[in-house]
């Protein structure tokens, strides 16, 4: 059996991944309407409508989704920290596969490195592995059976390649890597490069503008990525460069139509309905950061400014385009 925490559109697509594979899936989920769309209708109307289920078991105690499982699937923003610290208050006796794609802040930063800190902590003699699932992944495009990829990294091998097994499908295959940290971080920086993509075309700035923007992006992610412990390699694979075409290229994106509406003029500054996007926390979490460490990231700054300083995004791009000449 497995257990798969959260209801979201990623959280039902991967449970429906698992379920194909021939697995008894249970489903942990916040509200009750959700019991009755899994149980009765087959369909996750909320979050991904129009694409048929397999049977699931849905169920508001975690304690009862978290029983008698061989392994754990967290799928469940990283805003919604009571959810984790929920997750967290039981005994977890099973390898955990987080799917957040966010950061928690300091000191273990990911929901990964929190879930292994603190299970590690227990009284648990053999600690569960934890690893990470990421890859350019728009979770509707994979419940409709579009071919894709994606990498799970994590520190041991064998846990690794089980939790690749658990999900590949025949449009979905699966990789996976040891380099769990830069698997994980290559899923969360592509967040706030994907705010400016959206900025750079509710601009109207062009393909060769967009195009500079990534690319350099890139080198920030890496930058971000090995100061972490990941690999430079991971980055430039499927849970960085992968992730980050995807991402920037989608109009499913949050982080995209953040951009895309503060180019506009229509977006809510952090805090208001816009926050949904993981981009926006991870921005003010890292430039609080790199104020100690002194990374060259000037992406990173002036998006900064323009979220939290109410920099006009004109002037942002002014001020990356001026910035002094230097070698690549």
């Amino acid at each position: 059996m497995i257990a798969v925490i959260g209801c979201g559109a990623w959280a039902t697509t991967v449970a429906k991944m698992c379920a194909e594979n021939g697995h008894h899936v249970k489903l942990w989920v916040h509200r009750p309407e959700y019991v009755t769309l899994f149980q009765s209708c087959l369909e996750n109307k909320i979050a991904l409508p129009g694409i048929s289920l397999p049977k699931l078991y849905p169920s508001q105690d975690m304690r009862a989704v978290l029983t008698d499982v061989s392994a754990i699937l967290y799928s469940v923003p990283t805003k919604f920290t009571d959810t984790l610290q929920q997750f967290l208050s039981h005994e977890i006796n099973a390898p955990v596969l987080c799917l957040s794609k966010g950061v928690i802040g300091p000191p273990n930063w990911t929901v990964c490195r929190q879930i292994e800190h603190t299970i590690a902590a227990s009284a648990l003699v053999d600690t569960p592995h934890v690893g990470v699932l990421s890859g350019p992944n728009l979770a509707r495009e994979v419940a409709q059976q579009k071919p894709c990829a994606a990498v799970v990294g994590c520190r041991d091998e064998v846990t690794a390649k089980m939790f690749a097994q658990l999900v590949t499908r025949p449009y979905f295959r699966v990789y996976f890597s040891i380099d769990r940290l830069g698997v994980a971080w290559g899923g969360i920086l592509k967040n706030y490069l994907a705010i400016t993509a959206g900025i750079a075309d509710g601009l109207d700035l062009g393909t060769n503008a967009k195009a500079a923007l990534l690319t350099r992006g890139l080198a920030e992610m890496a930058r971000i990525a090995t100061v972490f412990g990941g690999q430079k390699e991971t980055i430039y694979g499927l849970s960085g460069v992968g992730d980050l075409i995807a991402t920037c290229s989608s109009k499913e994106s949050r982080n995209y139509q953040v951009g895309l509406s503060l180019a506009q003029k229509k977006a809510a500054l952090p805090g208001g309905s816009c926050a949904v996007a993981e981009g926006i926390k991870t921005v003010q979490f890292l430039k609080t950061w790199n104020d100690t460490k002194g990374l060259e990231l000037p992406i990173l700054t002036q998006l900064y400014q323009i979220l939290y300083e109410s920099l006009s995004v004109e002037k942002a791009m002014t001020a990356l385009l001026s910035r002094e000449i230097r070698e690549e």
